[in-house]
């Protein structure tokens, strides 16, 4: 799968079936830098449709830096085989010595220049792993989300894109999202919740929300996409009443 989000950035990626007949997106995101080449996570370990197009569409050059928003196998598959080919790699966390040990850290907020453009790397305001981070390219304005602001999708929609043209993200598939992979949500406070992730978005002017489960949404298409998630964090917050007191049934 290959979706050019902008002039620039393209969405690279594959889907496995997840719950209920529908999918989910396995996503890497290429950023074609012009001298050099950008990659934002590896994809999964048993994927080589992901290298195979990342080196077509690099022309056989291959990619020169590597970021990862967090280091569980979906998104560091093939990180130790970018290393090997001297490709410099930036990670939200320490990689274990036993994964290779290689990799530079990243720090948090931090604006940093990269193939000659600015990135920054936000605290996601929702993740499923404690050391995620999120990646903004500010010549893009694409929004890298990692685990956060996904989606399901069903089988006819693996190539589609919340934008202007359609690609609209259903709150069922939004729903079916959160509740397999991001269980912690039911002990959210919802209102905190929303005003933290409104706030942290409106802090970057947002071409695309890039997400490494989900549809693409364009910065337009946010706001709907934000209410859908919303109303389904106060769905599944609203079911847990709390721990209990002892001996009550």
């Amino acid at each position: 799968m290959n979706v050019q989000l902008a002039e620039d950035v393209h969405w690279v990626g594959t889907c496995e079936d997840a719950d209920s007949g529908r999918h989910v997106h396995v996503s890497v995101y290429l950023i074609d830098a012009g001298d050099e080449y950008v990659l934002v996570d590896a994809g999964p370990p048993h994927e080589t449709d992901i290298d195979t197009e990342v080196d077509r569409l690099t022309g056989g050059a291959g990619v020169d830096t590597l970021l990862l928003t967090h280091t569980n196998m979906p998104h560091t598959g093939h990180a130790h085989e970018y290393a090997d080919r001297g490709v410099r790699v930036l990670s939200a966390t320490d990689i274990p010595e036993e994964f290779g040990g290689y990799g530079e850290l990243w720090n948090r907020d931090e604006t940093v220049e990269l193939a000659g453009r600015e990135f920054s790397f936000p605290k996601p305001p929702m993740t499923d792993h404690v050391y995620s981070l999120w990646l903004y390219d500010r010549d893009s304005g694409v929004l890298f989300s990692s685990e956060a602001l996904g989606n399901y999708h069903s089988p006819g929609r693996c190539e589609a894109v919340w934008d202007e043209s359609g690609g609209e993200v259903s709150r069922a598939e939004v729903e079916a999202y959160v509740r397999d992979r991001l269980p912690w949500v039911r002990y959210v406070a919802p209102e905190k919740l929303e005003s933290t992730l409104r706030d942290r978005l409106a802090g970057y002017d947002v071409s695309y929300v890039a997400p490494g489960h989900g549809t693409p949404v364009a910065g337009e298409q946010l706001e709907a996409y934000l209410d859908r998630l919303m109303d389904v964090v106060r769905e599944v917050a609203g079911e847990w009443s709390g721990p209990q007191e002892p001996g009550t049934p």
